[in-house]
């Protein structure tokens, strides 16, 4: 039998492994983006469902497209400033980074 071997990694290829600390900053804002954006499109669907009464007879196929619409209003809300959720949320990740 053959001994098995671990790969032996260069030095070159350890630094493309981690993050650089620009990037890290950046992804920080966008993940907190990303949730105010989660978080509002939960809510627009939510709001939805009670003020967009199902006068269609879509079923399914309206459901699912009111869902998706109800993300990408969120998404955009959360392009747009949001409410600043996003804000309190980058603060919090931030200061647990530290």
């Amino acid at each position: 039998m053959t001994p098995v071997t671990a790969p032996v990694l260069s030095a070159a290829a350890e630094p493309a492994a981690m993050p650089r600390a620009e990037n890290a900053s950046d992804d920080v804002a966008r993940v907190a983006r990303d949730f105010e954006a989660m978080f509002l499109g939960l809510f627009v669907n939510d709001m939805m469902k009670d003020t967009m009464p199902s006068t269609m007879s879509g079923g399914h196929g309206e459901e699912v497209f009111r869902s998706l619409l109800g993300n990408e209003i969120g998404k955009a809300m959360a392009e747009a400033g949001g409410v600043g959720i996003a804000a309190s949320v980058e603060k919090a990740m931030r200061a647990y980074r530290k």
